[in-house]
């Protein structure tokens, strides 16, 4: 046997095996969900769906990423689901399985965890065909569970399905030509879903990296194919894609906004609020002054409930800093007005004002100092000083939270 004869042998044989170890993953998939509908119990039903769910958000173990049968997916997937979801667009069989798959998924969906399962295995395969082929309800059950998934990380303060809104972004920003025409209403979730939690994923070092920046993101919405496809299927929609008479990106900018704000005021885990607060400050502000004046006064209102201290939203510290910091960019006009209140304030309350100082001496102070120290010294030695200066920073407000504390029962005794 020829070299080339060899190696198109065991190429097959490779591909072979992939392929097989896909469809024991798949096929195991098919038998659970064959098992949940089976059984009559729903606290059975409901354990077997909540453990299905808990492996396909598994993580691939390293000797089957490189050495076993998924090797081909390993490479390119963290997770289970990711691979999954590849094998049904990519391979024949996977194709074959999926008809199936579908028939299993719709005899479940009224569960939160099915749902979930659902738009974590099929969301490619939804993308990759015809819109025509699937109903509408597949669609609306896919961005639902991609919902429950992307609250759930919130929560948690985890990624664990950043790949899924990675993809789900990039099909939105699409710039090529369409594979089937979306419907509408389908459109408008899909956007108002990725608007959601775009502030909170973390895209650097992914394909979508440049989508990080709002501007960005809603300029590449408006030039987007989906977008341009939509609107021509519907131009009168209640959904209001549509570009406004003053030549500015009104429309989608004031969609994205408007989430994000709602968004704003549901979460209640402070490091999370630290993200979106910082994720609104890439908004240029050009563009919020194109925003439809609605959408304009809400975000200036959630971003001055977020930077006041107390009710009725009583954010921490950093969310505060960070509200008020991007209030001064995204609004600069009125920022002295602004800080004279917010000085007045704090003359009214003396018992915050240890933490204040404590706050000024070790964040603000050695920021400033810190920036004009980093273009000089050399790499080591500023990574050392960075370390010290938090250090510092959590030990004076350790020390300064007791007379705090004291001062405050003082004052209002």
């Amino acid at each position: 046997m020829s070299q080339r004869s060899r190696t198109e042998e065991s190429s097959r044989e490779g591909g072979a095996t992939m392929a097989t170890g896909m469809l024991r993953v798949v096929g195991r998939l098919r038998d659970i969900l064959i098992k949940a509908i089976e059984t009559d119990e729903g606290d059975v039903r409901e354990e077997i769906l909540n453990d299905l769910l808990s492996d396909v958000c598994s993580p691939i173990e390293e000797e089957v990423r490189h050495t076993g049968e998924l090797k081909e997916y390993g490479e390119e997937c963290r997770y289970y689901y990711e691979a999954i979801s590849m094998f049904v667009v990519k391979e024949k069989d996977g194709l074959e399985f999926t008809k199936s798959l579908v028939t299993l998924f719709t005899c479940l969906w009224d569960v939160w965890e099915v749902r979930c399962t659902y738009a974590l295995t099929m969301h490619r395969w939804l993308f990759r065909n015809n819109f025509e082929e699937h109903s509408l309800k597949s669609m609306m059950v896919m961005i639902k569970g991609a919902n429950s998934l992307f609250w759930s990380d919130v929560n948690a303060l985890s990624e664990l399905y950043r790949p899924l809104f990675v993809f789900l972004i990039s099909q939105l920003t699409n710039q090529e030509d369409c594979l089937g025409d979306m419907d509408t209403a389908v459109y408008a979730d899909l956007l108002k879903l990725a608007s959601r939690f775009i502030c909170y994923y973390d895209l650097s070092g992914c394909e979508a990296s440049h989508l990080q920046d709002l501007s960005t993101f809603i300029s590449m919405i408006h030039s987007s194919q989906w977008f341009h496809r939509t609107c021509d299927e519907d131009e009168s929609s209640s959904m209001g894609l549509n570009e406004g008479s003053s030549g500015c990106v009104i429309e989608p900018a004031s969609i994205v906004v408007m989430e994000i704000v709602h968004q704003l005021n549901s979460i209640c885990i402070e490091e999370a609020l630290c993200r979106y607060v910082e994720g609104v400050s890439s908004l240029k502000p050009e563009l919020v002054n194109c925003l439809d004046w609605q959408t304009r006064i809400k975000l200036q209102g959630i971003l001055h409930g977020l930077g006041s201290p107390g009710g009725p939203l009583y954010p921490p510290r950093p969310v505060r800093v960070r509200a008020r910091r991007t209030m001064d960019f995204l609004f600069p006009r009125g920022r002295h007005g602004r800080r004279l209140v917010n000085l007045t304030f704090r003359l009214l309350h003396p018992y915050r004002w240890p933490m204040s100082l404590a706050h000024w001496i070790t964040v603000q102070l050695p920021r400033e100092v810190w920036a004009k120290a980093h273009e000089i010294l050399p790499t080591g030695v500023s990574t050392r000083i960075a370390s010290a200066a938090t250090s510092s920073h959590q030990l004076a407000v350790k020390i300064v939270q007791v007379p705090s504390k004291v001062w405050r029962l003082i004052f209002r005794s």
